[in-house]
């Protein structure tokens, strides 16, 4: 097989069984790698409703159809398992969490295999060593509980060289709920609880290094090809701010989009804008994912202060702005530390203080006292922050009740997190990284509502920014490999939404997600001001390297085919049309220094309602070829895709 490895591993935790599997090609015939075969494994094995942490409930990682190439940007790895979060009605949907990786996904596909389906729990603390000459599950005593997530990656790459590595700390160990694991230092399996779950199953890390190469069918073509957008990201204007201080570059732009309200934008950007950062960067560069010519990821070193030394890797500059405006942290470093709390233990920094500032609200409001906080008095200071963070990892005092995320706090102390008001919205038990009524109801932020996962990653097209012209909407929807009356249909003005319409829109940014999860390509390459990869590009890369000759029609295709599945993974699990309703404070207008925040159109000329909202998901429905009542696939759908 060229591009793929072309098995799959299957290991039993358990029994300790290890077997390999050839990968059968009309996978990905059906649906491309990666995201899409992760569901498609899921389906077939998976018990619906099961404990996410049963040993009878899967995790299942794969690697994109051209990660282990150089296809730019092709380092993603996908990893499918139940999420442990509960929604209101105690339901838990099923994640495909999307990672970039340095080593991991390379040296997966290296030692021989193109996914791992994870089953059973050990009976005591093990790694899954995954190499050339063999897997073996191993003895991880003296790591579980012991050493951090960065502490295990250094132990593994002190140990075994050249090797990839995903890993979980004491977040993970302790099935915090929204735990999740890094991988190699750069990306992170996160927020709805991945490293819980391996956490549930004895799995402090899995390890890769192989040597075995990946073959590209046609080496000639292919080499043009990914040597065109190797020129024109090398000749973009834009390429070297970002390297240097990676999605922060665009800050004026993101900023606003990324702000929470509780200071004015001008205040922020003084706090924490990107000048700011410059004098933290640890490196003169960022770091990148393997075949990664962007360089976004980050890392930081506190120069004075307490904490003077410390350093920590992470995604953006954005995560300490966001925990320092949302906790009224005003030294950036105080910031970076609580971060670092989260990375090394393996939780999302998002959730952990985006709980902590609601519980110490409602302290604040008086609805808790010291005998539902087990004595602790919540103040809004570094000390107590530092604390309840810590306490949430250890799952200790008040803090174990928080560890077990929204749902289960509203139950305990009877108030609801969807109410909260400076909150950025409750979706399926998770709280979402983005609130509409700052970023404005937009393609990409509408799939929060769609989406069985609540996160917007993914989705994200020409629209990302704010008021791109219309033209270049048009332009790169076309290079999405839609058919002319779809484009017609995205781009008929309504009266409830403005100049195109945002559900069907948002459909099929969705497939196109599925396409770039399941080739394994990262999204930051197909956004302004890059816009370098496309389904139309992509389509002949992919032929390319496996020598099947696939349009991006096609390639689409198997993307909506795969989105379809998924869809029906979670339906099993008991999600309905009702779990697609509006977050009840999106509909909240939100009073904020820079004036009143509301659900508006991409172009901010209407404001949305939620009739507006509910028009759209018709729209999106029969798009979709979904039932509108119940917003699941209908039987023809099914049919269609032969599924």
């Amino acid at each position: 097989m060229h591009a793929y490895a072309g098995n799959i591993l299957h290991v039993d935790l358990t029994s300790e069984k290890i077997e390999s599997e050839e990968l059968d090609p009309e996978l990905f015939e059906k649906f491309i790698g990666g995201w899409g075969i992760n569901n498609k494994l899921f389906y077939d094995i998976q018990k619906p409703k099961t404990d996410p942490f049963s040993p009878d409930s899967p995790i299942i990682i794969g690697a994109g159809a051209l990660v282990g190439t150089l296809t730019p940007g092709a380092s993603k790895v996908i990893t499918t398992y139940r999420s442990p979060i509960f929604s209101n009605d105690k339901k838990h949907f099923v994640d495909n969490a999307v990672s970039g990786s340095n080593r991991f996904g390379i040296m997966l596909k290296n030692a021989g295999y193109d996914h791992i389906v994870i089953t059973g729990k050990a009976d005591h603390p093990v790694y899954l060593k995954i190499f050339d000459d063999g897997v073996k599950i191993c003895d991880a005593s003296n790591l579980f509980k012991k050493l951090d997530i960065y502490e295990t990656t250094d132990y593994m790459i002190d140990r075994y060289k050249n090797c990839g590595v995903v890993s979980i700390g004491q977040a993970g160990e302790n099935l915090v709920r929204f735990a999740m694991s890094i991988v190699d230092y750069c990306g992170s399996f996160g927020k709805f609880g991945f490293g819980a779950s391996m956490g549930s199953k004895n799995l402090k890390a899995i390890v890769t290094r192989g040597s075995k190469g990946i073959t590209i069918a046609d080496k000639k073509e292919y080499m043009r090809l990914v040597g065109d957008i190797f020129k024109g990201i090398e000749a973009a204007p834009t390429i070297e701010p970002f390297r240097n201080i990676g999605i922060m570059s665009g800050w004026m732009l993101q900023g606003p989009l990324a702000n929470e309200g509780y200071w004015s934008f001008r205040e922020w950007t003084k706090l924490y804008g990107q000048q700011k950062w410059l004098s933290m960067k640890k490196r003169k560069r960022d770091f990148a994912c393997s075949n990664c010519m962007l360089a976004c990821r980050v890392d930081y070193e506190i120069k004075e202060g307490e904490f003077e030394g410390l350093t920590s890797f992470s995604g953006s500059y954005f995560m300490p702005a966001r925990i320092g405006q949302r906790l009224g942290i005003r030294d950036k470093n105080l910031s970076v530390k609580l971060l670092d709390i989260c990375n090394r233990a393996g939780t999302c920094c998002l959730s952990t203080s985006g709980i902590v500032n609601w519980v110490t609200q409602l302290y604040e409001d008086g609805v808790l006292t010291k005998e539902k906080t087990g004595g602790l008095e919540l103040k809004r200071d570094f000390e107590t922050y530092l604390k309840l963070f810590e306490d949430i990892m250890k799952r200790e005092g008040f803090g174990n009740l928080l560890a077990d995320g929204w749902y289960p706090i509203s139950e305990k102390i009877k108030e609801d997190p969807d109410e909260f008001a400076p909150g950025t919205g409750i979706r399926r038990g998770a709280d979402c990284i983005q609130d509409i009524r700052f970023t404005t109801l937009d393609p990409q932020r509408f799939t929060y509502f769609t989406n069985p996962r609540p996160h917007h990653g993914g989705t994200q097209t020409a629209i990302t920014l704010p008021k791109m012209k219309l033209d270049l909407l048009k332009e790169d929807v076309r290079n999405m490999g839609v058919s002319e009356d779809v484009f017609e249909r995205i781009f008929t003005k309504t009266a409830y939404y403005g100049d195109f319409n945002c559900g069907i829109y948002g459909k099929h940014c969705e497939d196109v997600m599925a396409v770039h999860n399941g080739v394994g390509t990262c999204i930051v390459y197909a956004i302004p001001p890059f816009l370098f990869l496309n389904v139309k590009k992509i389509a002949p890369i992919y032929s390319a390297a496996t020598g099947m000759n696939v349009n991006p029609e096609e390639l689409k295709k198997r993307g909506e085919r795969a989105f379809n599945l998924y869809k029906m993974i979670n339906v099993r699990e008991g999600f309905r049309q009702k779990d697609d309703e509006c977050s009840k404070i999106w509909l909240t207008p939100r009073e904020t220094p820079d004036g009143t925040k509301t659900i508006m159109d991409y172009y901010r000329k209407k404001e949305i309602s939620a009739e507006d909202i509910n028009m759209l998901l018709c729209d999106y429905y029969n798009e979709r070829g979904w039932d509108e009542k119940t917003g699941i696939p209908t039987e023809e759908t099914l049919e269609k895709f032969g599924i």
